[in-house]
Order: structure tokens, then C-alpha cells, then sequence
């Protein structure tokens, strides 16, 4: 069996199936509303020094700010971003950032791929970088898409249709 990763599933840097910045933007896509609504609700606030932990190719930036780093990069270079963003690569396990330094931290779908003391060090790290007061957001999987029946209408065809799109194949 070859260790070649399945077509349409990118591999980013860090090896794994699934993490690469056009499957992360296509997957981002097909579930927009429901992801913005969560960031939404967690209480960000304009003008926060906000750290997007695993921003993968930073389909939350745009958001946020009203290979994935060159990705995330090229977004910030296009101006498409209300204030200024700078972009980092390191480990979330031992963030780059002094104590106390954001308003807020958010990072979504990032923490399911560390071992459960990775976990830890990741999450003391959001705490450690976050001002007293500040948020630490942490948003997942979303499990209950594929336990609760019926799901969302066209939720396979989005899925697909945003697959096709950022995988380079041409439709028929």
C-alpha cells in the first residue's frame, strides 16, 4: 500500500492526511455558516490582539480580523484583511509569544491531532499567552454531523462540489 496521501486530501507540513491549506479551505467552505455563527459567539471584540493557534491556510482570518503559512501569507499580502495580521509558523506546544500578550485566543480543529499531554502543554500555552481575562476559544470536529440523521440538506454535494473545487480537477 503506498504512503502517498488520497487524491483530493492534501498533506500539509505536518504530515497528515487532510491538513493541507485547499481541503482545509474547502472544508471551511461547505460548513461557513455554521463556523462563523461559532466564532461569532465567543465574544471577540474589534480591536483585540487575537492569536488564530493552527490557522491552517486562514480561512478564519478574514473573520477574525472583520504548504498553509504561505497560504495564510498570501491572504495577508492581498489586503483582504481589516487590520493587521502577521503571520508565524512554530508549534502550539511552545507558543513564540510573551506572557499575557492577546486579547483572545482562538484555534479550531488543530487540538484533535496532538496526543492528550500535547493537549495539555497546547492549552497552557493559550492560557499563558492570553491576558487575565482574555478568552481562550477552542472549536473541533464537529461529531454530531455524523451521528445525527437527517443531516443538513446538500450537506454531501457542498462537501463534494468544494473538494472537486480546491483539488484542481475540472468538472466534466
Amino acid at each position: 500500500m503506498s504512503n502517498q496521501p488520497t487524491i483530493g486530501v492534501t498533506v500539509s507540513s505536518t504530515g497528515q492526511n487532510g491538513t493541507g491549506a485547499g481541503y482545509l479551505s474547502a472544508h471551511y467552505e461547505a460548513f461557513r455558516p455554521e463556523y462563523e455563527a461559532m466564532l461569532r459567539s465567543v465574544g471577540i471584540q474589534p480591536g483585540w490582539h487575537v492569536l488564530d493557534a493552527g490557522c491552517g491556510g486562514g480561512d478564519f482570518l478574514p473573520l477574525l480580523a472583520e504548504d498553509n503559512v504561505a497560504t495564510a501569507r498570501q491572504r495577508v499580502v492581498e489586503g483582504a484583511l481589516c487590520c493587521p495580521v502577521e503571520v508565524r509558523q512554530g508549534s502550539i506546544t511552545t507558543l513564540p509569544f510573551p506572557n499575557d500578550l492577546f486579547d483572545a485566543v482562538w484555534c479550531a480543529n488543530t487540538l484533535m491531532y496532538l496526543a492528550d499531554e500535547e493537549v495539555d502543554r497546547a492549552l497552557g500555552e493559550f492560557r499563558r499567552v492570553t491576558k487575565p481575562g482574555g478568552i481562550v476559544a477552542n472549536k473541533e470536529i464537529e461529531v454530531g454531523l455524523h451521528l445525527v440523521s437527517p443531516a443538513p440538506p446538500f450537506l454531501l454535494a457542498n462537501l463534494w462540489a468544494q473538494r472537486i473545487e480546491h483539488s484542481g480537477f475540472a468538472r466534466a
